[in-house]
């Protein structure tokens, strides 16, 4: 039997695909050629707390902040005339009313005409990369840290320069060298671990992207 549950009618050589859009650790959706949406997976509908119904056509933008949206919807809109890829940040709202910084991605599909037949998109979690952004920053502001960080990366390149070169090294120049290189060190990590979690997610969502293209050829050309 048919299901409503995500926003359209689902055959049941649809299903298999569903379970695999609702499974994959994203939030996913697609519209028509139009933007106005049509589908969303559970994950989408579990973490907004809003039933399909709900979400159809223009109604996910009430999970969007409002100082957000018109932004948002701005970029959208220019990508449906321009029929291409897009991607805005901006905030969305949780289900417990919560608003997280997200990704939000969208890609057109075309027919065998070249018309736009879907548009696909995710949302992606970046509450974390902003929040250790706004850390760094603030760190940065409060203890001029990013001074500090240039004036030892400075000395640290002279000291090195001095202590391979044709000068006669020191100790003194030796631990420059140290000292300098485990700033640059200290802040390589952090910015490492601050971008590790989205690296992942864009990865899901390229899965994601190549599941929901095989659904959608599938009804395209079948």
């Amino acid at each position: 039997m048919a299901s409503l549950r995500h926003g359209f009618e689902e055959p049941g050589d649809v299903q298999d695909i569903r379970l695999v859009v609702d499974t994959i650790p994203t939030l996913a959706w697609s519209a028509g050629p139009d933007g106005s949406a049509d589908f969303f997976n559970q994950r989408w509908l579990d973490y907004t707390g809003l039933s399909a119904k709900q979400a159809l056509g223009s109604g996910w933008e009430v999970a969007i902040h409002p100082d957000d949206l018109p932004r948002i919807l701005e970029t959208f809109r220019e990508a449906l005339n321009s029929v291409k890829p897009y991607e805005v940040e901006g905030r969305f709202r949780r289900f417990d009313g919560e608003f997280r910084w997200f990704l939000f991605r969208g890609s057109p599909l075309r027919d065998r005409s070249g018309k736009v037949a879907k548009w696909y998109g995710t949302n992606t979690d970046l509450e974390e990369r902003k929040r250790a952004e706004d850390a760094l920053r603030k760190h940065f502001n409060n203890s001029g840290a990013i001074e500090e960080i240039k004036s030892s990366s400075t000395k640290s390149l002279r000291a090195t320069m001095a202590f391979w070169g044709r000068e006669t090294p020191s100790i003194e120049s030796g631990w420059s060298v140290v000292a300098g290189s485990r700033s640059l060190l200290a802040l390589k990590c952090l910015c490492s671990q601050t971008f590790r979690t989205i690296r992942a997610n864009v990865a899901v969502s390229q899965t994601l992207g190549q599941e929901l293209s095989k659904l959608a050829l599938r009804h395209l050309f079948s």
